[in-house]
């Protein structure tokens, strides 16, 4: 836990100690607050090999696109009859989609915590 607390200081936010459980809310609500606390915009060049010029990129969707393909694998279960299904949703979304997001998140986030 203390490490976190230390990141937690090291990004800027405030430790809270009284907490509503996060499954005791809505999703929608759970998003939103999400959403409300990382509303963090960074720029990113969307094709690094193309002469175009830098895109917005937003935290909260990079996070909120990877919770949601990962959780299709996660949905499927852990029986050995689903493993393979599992494995294959979340290879698959890696591959198309949510490694992209992990990519440019964790850039945007080491590169908030470098800067100080």
């Amino acid at each position: 836990m203390r490490p976190m607390l230390e990141g937690a200081r090291v990004v800027g936010y405030a430790i809270v100690t009284k907490v509503r459980r996060a499954a005791e809310l809505p999703l929608h609500e759970r998003l939103h607050r999400v959403r409300e606390r990382l509303l963090t915009l960074y720029w990113m060049l969307f094709d690094r090999y193309a002469d175009e010029a830098p895109v917005a990129g937003e935290l909260s969707d990079d996070l909120l696109d990877i919770y949601v393909d990962v959780s299709r694998g996660l949905a499927l279960g852990r029986s050995p009859a689903t493993r393979a299904a599992a494995l294959w949703e979340w290879r698959f979304h890696f591959d198309m989609h949510w490694g992209a997001h992990a990519v440019q998140a964790l850039n945007a986030l080491h590169h908030a915590c470098a800067s100080g």
